[in-house]
């Protein structure tokens, strides 16, 4: 499936988007003595690409939490854009979505972008169309925007307490039972996945599903 629009909603849908925010392009401003600039790309005078800063005076949405002089915030208007169609099709399917990403699950200030090239940290103006280029999942815009929409939302839940929540350990136990000879590795794999100082604080799980229609597990408080 390339769009979303392209997903039949004659039966239920249940969809998973794992690190698809992540990859959703996002705008910087950065807060200044004299007001707001945003971080664009530019070119030096020997032709190499460079950040710079350019003054705006509006077109985006200020924010509603404290910003220093010298903090960036990020707008992702395709994370917004995604969260409002995936409520259009969990309405229209009668289903839900799961989101599972690295990011913020609350609104706040910080520089996130980053390029990854053969896992790992590059220069993002280095390479172009080289390197994967990031930004943290916004949960908190996303979900508002599948709020608007009409669908019911869940919050956002760290990945090692929810997968906790849906029998990870007890999984993991039964596999090394029948693979005691992969107990090690089975455990390095669940502490990756749960621990606070691997993907399991970082990551964040929630949910977007039609109205009334389920509880979704893990999120059943």
């Amino acid at each position: 499936v390339s769009a979303l629009d392209r997903i039949e909603t004659d039966a239920p849908v249940i969809l998973i988007a794992n690190e698809v925010l992540d990859c959703l392009p996002a705008r910087q401003f950065v807060k200044t003595d004299d007001g707001w600039a945003e971080r664009r790309v530019g070119v030096t005078d020997d032709g190499a690409l460079t950040f710079g800063l350019v003054t705006i005076k509006g077109g985006f949405k200020r924010p509603d939490f404290t910003v220093e002089p010298g903090q960036t915030i990020e707008i992702s208007d395709q994370q917004s854009a995604f969260g409002r169609d995936l409520a259009h099709l969990v309405k229209a399917a009668s289903g839900a979505a799961l989101l599972i990403d690295y990011g913020r699950s609350k609104a706040g200030a910080g520089d996130t972008l980053q390029a990854l090239r053969r896992h790992q940290k590059v220069d993002p103006l280095a390479d172009p169309g080289v390197a994967d280029l990031t930004q943290w999942a916004d949960f908190p815009a996303v979900l508002e925007a599948a709020i608007h929409a009409g669908a019911e939302i869940t919050g956002c839940m760290n990945q090692g307490e929810f997968l906790r929540l849906l029998g990870i350990e007890h999984r993991a136990d039964n596999l090394k039972t029948g693979r005691p000879d992969a107990a090690a590795v089975i455990d390095r794999q669940l502490d990756r996945l749960t621990a606070d100082d691997q993907m399991g604080t970082l990551f964040k799980t929630c949910a977007i599903f039609a109205p009334r229609s389920l509880v979704v597990p893990g999120f059943e408080d």
